[in-house]
């Protein structure tokens, strides 16, 4: 073995250390407990495919739930069970989060090819940044885990396919940029984003592929679509820019304050001066290739926070479950900086100093989530049969276990037989 192929193998040793600690703290936190929207996304799904005929069946896998397609997280569901003949929520959180490490090995797969002897600083960003606690609802719960990284995970796939130099993986890239758009609501997004990719690689198979998935699949989405009114939404143009400028700097977080306080706010400006600075704006740039697929993970990052923005209001605080994006957004602005400046004799200051502010930002997100992932715990022992708040009110607990009784009838999951093992917790979270 090479000592160059050594010192790879150390590099990704190091990368893969945040993700080490991320699955120790995810096993500490994560019951075989049904969460919130698992109960009609999961047990409730399954009670139904269970007993429909075949062509039922697949109008369930497309099926809206709320305002999302899920096809690629009830796959998962239906693969899972009938291998297993049951369900074990702490596995799906598991299978959820694993997707996750596929995202990282794909960015660093781009960083790699973007800073050929100097990729491993940004790799430890992105590491940092993809497995920070503050994702923490993502972290511990089945359904989030699995759709909401289910979609960057298939998005990268296929960004990952159609970078390549091979005509045989065409094929590949337009198949998962069709399971993208059916994903999550935030799918067609990703698709959109794909298209402008294979159109900047002029390309004309990639094109023809890209443009073909995004022109028959993102009408599908809409069909049979009916719209949900959550009461969580503020489309006023104030709101939007409040939400925005939140998100930019959302991956600091300062303890428990994540926003209106004037460190966030100068995070906030100092990552939208650095998009102006890296995002291509010339011909010169656009036709550096080798940067096109972060700056693909940039804008559909952006674009997903714009329409949260929209359609969720998220003024004073942003959900944990919606900072993977401008995780995202850190990671590949960290990278594209240290390319477009590697002649600046300045750039090596200013790299180390704004990876020990995402290491900085990482140590205190992860007080923060580990406090949240206690939290959620906590209500999920304390509240049986809880699906929570948003769209259902709390007295809808009721639902939740008409659905969880049925499951258990039908030797889906049974709730009362696993709420046994966490007698110990519970006792322990009614202390608190």
């Amino acid at each position: 073995m090479k000592i160059t192929d050594l010192a790879v193998y150390r590099n990704y040793l190091v990368i893969f250390i945040p993700v080490l600690v991320y699955y120790i703290v995810v096993n500490h936190f994560s019951l075989n407990l049904p969460y919130h929207d698992d109960y009609l996304a999961v047990l409730k799904f399954l009670e139904s495919y269970q007993t429909a005929p075949f062509m039922s069946k697949v109008a369930l896998l497309l099926h809206q739930h709320n305002e999302h397609r899920m096809l690629s997280s009830r796959l998962i569901y239906v693969i899972y069970y009938n291998l297993t003949g049951g369900l074990n929520f702490r596995a799906l959180i598991f299978i959820g989060n694993a997707q996750m490490v596929v995202v990282l090995l794909i960015l660093v797969y781009f960083i790699r090819k973007l800073l050929v002897n100097n990729w491993l600083l940004p790799g430890i960003a992105a590491s940092i940044c993809l497995f920070d606690l503050s994702n923490y609802e993502n972290s511990t719960w089945a359904m989030a885990s699995i759709a909401n990284y289910g979609v960057i995970f298939f998005f990268m796939l296929s960004l990952y396919y159609y970078s390549l130099n091979s005509k045989y993986t065409i094929w590949l890239a337009l198949l998962f940029q069709a399971v993208c758009t059916f994903a999550n609501g935030n799918g067609i997004i990703g698709s959109f984003v794909l298209l402008l990719f294979a159109l900047s690689l002029c390309n004309r198979a990639k094109i023809y592929a890209a443009v073909s998935a995004f022109v028959i699949f993102a009408p599908l989405y809409f069909f049979h679509y009916h719209k949900v009114v959550t009461g969580a939404s503020r489309n006023s143009i104030p709101t939007v820019i409040s939400n925005m400028f939140n998100f930019a700097g959302a991956h600091f977080v300062i303890r428990e304050y994540r926003h209106g306080i004037y460190p966030a706010m100068l995070f906030s400006l100092i990552t939208i001066a650095v998009l102006i600075i890296v995002l291509p704006f010339t011909k010169k740039k656009i036709a550096q290739k080798e940067t096109l697929p972060l700056v693909a993970v940039v804008y559909f990052a952006m674009a997903t926070m714009l329409v949260t923005s929209v359609v969720r209001f998220c003024s004073h605080q942003i959900s944990s479950r919606y900072l993977v994006y401008p995780h995202l957004i850190e990671v590949s602005i960290f990278a594209l900086f240290i390319y477009w400046h590697k002649a600046s004799k300045f750039q090596p200051r200013v790299t180390y100093a704004w990876l020990v502010l995402l290491i900085g930002g990482y140590v205190l997100n992860s007080y923060d989530g580990w406090k949240g992932m206690d939290r959620n715990r906590k209500e999920l022992l304390v509240h049986e049969y809880y699906i929570g708040s948003g769209i259902w009110e709390p007295s809808d607990s009721a639902m939740g276990r008409n659905v969880s009784d049925k499951a258990c009838l039908m030797k889906i999951y049974c709730q009362e037989e696993h709420r046994k093992d966490y007698v110990d917790l519970y006792n322990e979270a009614l202390k608190k």
